[in-house]
């Protein structure tokens, strides 16, 4: 994590998966893409104040991870205001547990934006979106 202060409003969250065999250099390059999209993203809003959370060699199958379950922390302390990805699998790749994210974001007041994806969850047509308190996964 970096950038850190205790008037963080903006959060970039990056994962990659495994490093399998051979491609570690790739995997590491795409960790660095994603976190290069999002400060430039960033520094284009005049968002100087962001942090980057940062999980590598996690899986997109639980929200299991050191650094997501640190933005969660700091996200409910009040210390985050927007929440980037580049996309929204570098979050999860299943529906119910990203909206279950979403309304994590919600309950906090906290907006989302997909860089890559031109989601913008702050935008007004945006803002009709709800989510139920908590969804069920019946898989």
């Amino acid at each position: 994590m970096t950038n850190k202060s205790n008037t963080t409003k903006h959060a970039c969250y990056s994962r990659i998966g495994s490093f399998n065999a051979g491609s570690a250099g790739d995997e590491l390059n795409s960790l660095d893409q994603q976190v290069q999209s999002m400060s430039r993203f960033c520094l284009l809003k005049g968002w100087n104040n962001f942090i980057v959370y940062m999980d590598a060699g996690y899986s997109a199958n639980n929200f299991d991870r050191p650094a997501f379950k640190q933005m969660i922390a700091d996200i409910k302390e009040g210390k985050i205001r927007t929440v980037l990805a580049t996309t929204t699998d570098r979050l999860s790749r299943s529906i119910v547990p990203f909206a279950n994210f979403l309304s994590i974001l919600k309950d906090n007041n906290v907006q989302f934006i997909s860089v890559e994806q031109n989601i913008d969850l702050s935008k007004a047509s945006m803002k009709t979106v709800t989510f139920p308190s908590k969804l069920k996964d019946k898989s």
